[in-house]
């Protein structure tokens, strides 16, 4: 929803004139409003509501981040608890109106390293406040860049107070690391770049901090930028320092605060924006843009939606005064525009703009003249500049020289504005597929990267005709998201279109992405024949191999049964550079394709001993609760289970579980891919019975979430009707023989009789039915017109060995009285022996 100034500055009237109003003639102004604009009377009252309960507020407490600023310089620690969870608590970093800040390590690891704990105060501890802050928290914990402080864990403690574990940093905030170190204006802006590159890592994925700040800004030690707290400051603003003033359910500082929360507009990129400008405002003035000493909330309202700050240029500290120039003060204030639709559409449209000043280039933010731009070009070029004037002079052509100097500009700004034009779409689209996927406006409330991907992908439909350049980049960035959240029929279906679109654009390097993309979707999915196609078209392009391609080729490599070349694939993608970023998700999801391939090839103990490895790999710079190191956990499940119990492997689940709820919410398709590691593992223990029950809630939780036609839920269902089997009681049987039924129909209808999955299904229904006594039936289930050409010319050895082994056991089975090896066999057992011994015959048999 687009922003509307006018529509604000009437509210505004509205609001003005009803603070002058009595009780009853405000009553009546609102009643009158509400026929008129229902939507504009209920702002109406929440503003004069919010102005009510603001005038009484006076007591103010001081910010629990400030106790992250006492960094690890605290003295000694007095009433100190000796544990908070699962962590040994070392020392107190700080306490503050909101609660108190500990620094501890984690027990029971070597080398455990200090973290910060926030322990919330009492206040917090409603079931809606905490059943807030965990929400939030599946979304922080995707927070991945060294420019953010990382969220490591949460948790709730016994007495019910969440718990926020926290990397720990060594630093000071960027306004005092300015006064101490006084760098000169590019080192500042360069480090203002690396606070850009954190903020726009967060809003790609779909997190607004709203609390961007000089205290929550850390430089190290190091002299790299910490940006503190993404959106548990939301949650734990309570309570704010100096100039704090409440509005609806939340806190906010005003001094950085955009407009739009007072206007109770929309919070998006913009807001972050704003406050990125209030930021460059205060480091490079010493203050904040408005004042708002011994102001109350209506003026200060009245500051926040319609009063502009000073020029920088007016109120520059003197340390900068000789370096601020127009188009730098342009930039801040462009950030500090009233109306977000005015403000850069995103951190990265800001971070290019920085980058053309320091470079010498047009800024986006200050209109531009032939005479800016040929006299930015001057500064740029002013050796070469000199001469050429003065030797084109004697020429007396140094009028097409200065034409060629501001057609260069010109296309400069051109290349700019594009920049500039596909940044902001790209906000633009977030924004909105955001809102399209909360109508509700559940602002505090996570709303599921299923939801938003999926509104984002229908909002750049149009640009398939109208912008297929554009619409194929927008797609390689939803589809290798969409591919990062494992969903891989979407992934594939866009990064399609992307290609589609890209037809009749000379866009090669583009296509060959979308087309990897597309070929690990496809190869996740099982669909090999159209992984190979894809990545056949790769290569044809002289494209040289990179991570992606030797991941995609594993998988393909790994579907056929060819593990000896998967593996050889594997080791290839492993020698990348990249593969060694644990930052990487395809470098994660690479050495899980290297053990499972190891796993496949027999050699267990290799591959566990590679899961080992990977979580040590992992554990060096990814948080214990990230999803790649739980997810590791998860496959080394069931290769524990030759040196452990049923118990131990019980616990790790339940450890597991606990942690996929907090991290991807209940229902999610992790939890129930924990339930499902958990069964093999008990499968490999002898535990039918607990086999059977994990994969009944494994197949329960995936099917409510993704359906019953979906690839994993019907291998779940494999999966449950092979212990159901090996339990062999009556009911284990009747069940089994339910649920593969419904399976293989399912398969067929979806793939062909004829596709693997299916003859598998009915490979182990026919087992069932002859343990039943029901050989008959399971004869005629093997006896279609080419049921005997497909089981030959299935790629899976596996598939074929089932088969083989089910063939044997009806041969063998009393039911028929077939007599293996006799002279005297009965056709049908005759037929049934050639079938076998056609198999028998066949690779890996």
């Amino acid at each position: 929803m687009s922003h509307d100034p006018g529509r604000d500055r009437r509210l505004y009237e509205l609001f003005n004139a009803a603070l002058d109003l009595g009780a009853q003639a405000r009553g009546a102004l609102l009643e009158s409003l509400h026929r008129e604009d229902p939507q504009l009377a209920a702002q109406l009252q929440g503003m004069l509501d919010t102005d009510a309960i603001g005038e009484m507020q006076h007591e103010r407490t001081s910010d629990l981040h400030s106790a992250l600023r006492q960094s690890l310089q605290s003295g000694p620690p007095t009433d100190l608890p000796s544990r908070l969870g699962a962590y040994r608590i070392e020392g107190k970093l700080g306490e503050g109106g909101m609660g108190v800040v500990y620094l501890g390590r984690r027990e029971g690891l070597v080398d455990a390293p200090a973290v910060a704990l926030k322990l919330i105060a009492e206040r917090l501890r409603s079931g809606a406040a905490k059943e807030r802050f965990l929400s939030e928290q599946r979304s922080l914990a995707r927070l991945d860049h060294p420019g953010v402080c990382r969220f490591i864990d949460a948790d709730t403690l016994a007495d019910g107070r969440p718990l926020v574990v926290m990397e720990a940093v060594k630093g000071q905030p960027i306004d005092a690391w300015l006064t101490a170190s006084k760098p000169s204006l590019r080192a500042l802006l360069e480090l203002l770049l690396e606070l850009l590159a954190a903020v726009s890592h967060a809003h790609e994925r779909l997190i607004v901090h709203r609390d961007i700040k000089a205290s929550n800004v850390l430089v190290t030690d190091g002299g790299r930028v910490k940006l503190l707290d993404f959106g548990i400051a939301k949650l734990m603003d309570e309570a704010e320092s100096t100039q704090a003033t409440a509005t609806s359910d939340r806190f906010m500082t005003p001094g950085i605060a955009a407009p739009e929360y007072w206007s109770r507009g929309e919070v998006t990129v913009a807001t972050d924006v704003y406050a990125l400008g209030a930021l460059m405002y205060r480091l490079l003035s010493g203050r904040d843009p408005l004042r708002f000493e011994g102001m109350g909330p209506t003026a200060i309202e009245r500051q926040l939606l319609f009063v502009e700050p000073d020029p920088l240029s007016a109120a520059v500290s003197p340390e900068f005064r000789s370096q601020i120039n127009r188009d730098l003060e342009a930039i801040v204030h462009k950030c500090l525009r009233k109306s977000p639709a005015d403000r850069y559409g995103s951190a990265d449209a800001l971070a290019a703009d920085l980058r053309r000043l320091l470079d010498g280039f047009p800024v986006l933010a200050r209109p531009s003249g032939a005479l800016y731009r040929a006299h930015l070009f001057g500064k740029r070029h002013r050796g070469g500049l000199a001469a050429s004037i003065m030797a084109l002079a004697l020429l007396a052509g140094w009028a097409i020289s200065l034409r060629a100097s501001l057609n260069e500009a010109e296309r400069q700004r051109e290349t700019a504005v594009a920049e500039r034009n596909r940044a902001t779409l790209v906000s633009d689209i977030l924004q909105q597929s955001i809102l399209q996927a909360d109508p509700a406006r559940r602002s505090m409330e996570f709303v599921g990267a299923r939801e938003i991907m999926t509104a984002a992908a229908q909002r750049i439909a149009p640009l398939e005709t109208s912008d297929p350049s554009t619409f194929a980049d927008l797609a390689l960035s939803i589809s290798s998201i969409e591919l990062e959240y494992i969903r891989n029929t979407e992934a594939l279906e866009l990064a399609r279109r992307g290609l589609d679109a890209l037809s009749g654009v000379a866009r090669p390097e583009q296509a060959n992405k979308l087309r990897l993309v597309a070929a690990i979707a496809a190869a996740r999915e099982r669909r090999l024949d159209e992984a190979e196609a894809l990545i056949s078209d790769y290569l044809a392009t002289g494209a040289p191999a990179d991570m992606a391609l030797n991941l995609a080729t594993s998988r393909i490599l790994l579907g056929r049964t060819r593990y000896q070349e998967a593996f050889e694939a594997s080791l290839a993608g492993l020698s990348h550079p990249e593969a060694d970023d644990p930052q990487n998700h395809l470098a994660n999801e690479l050495r899980r394709q290297h053990a499972q391939t190891l796993l496949r090839m027999g050699r267990r103990s290799e591959a566990l001993d590679a899961l080992g490895a990977m979580l040590e790999w992992q554990r060096k710079s990814l948080p214990e609760a990230h999803a790649w190191v739980l997810e590791t956990r998860m496959d080394r499940l069931p290769l524990l289970a030759r040196d452990s119990s049923s118990s131990v492997i019980e616990t790790e689940r339940d450890e597991l579980i606990a942690s996929m709820k907090l991290l991807f919410g209940d229902p999610s398709p992790q939890v129930a891919f924990v339930h499902a590691r958990a069964g093999e593992a008990l499968a490999q223990l002898g535990d039918h019975a607990g086999t059977a029950m994990a994969m009944r809630e494994a197949s329960r939780r995936l099917r409510d979430i993704r359906g019953p036609t979906d690839d994993t839920y019907l291998r779940l269902q494999l999966n449950l009707g092979l212990a159901l089997l090996q339990i062999g009681s009556a009911e284990s049987l009747a069940e089994a023989r339910q649920v593969l039924e419904a399976a293989e129909r399912t398969q067929s209808e979806r793939m062909g009789p004829q596709s693997a999955f299916a003859l598998h299904f009915r490979t182990l229904l026919a087992r069932v039915l002859a343990r039943q006594g029901r050989g008959e039936e399971a004869v005629a289930l093997l006896s279609g017109p080419e049921e005997a050409a497909w089981e030959v010319a299935v790629a899976s050895s596996a598939n074929r060995r089932a088969r083989a082994a089910t063939l044997r056991e009806l041969l063998e089975s009393s039911a028929l009285g077939c007599r293996p090896g006799h002279a005297s066999i009965d056709p049908r057992c005759a037929q049934l022996q050639q079938r076998l011994e056609r198999l028998q015959q066949t690779p890996g048999i």
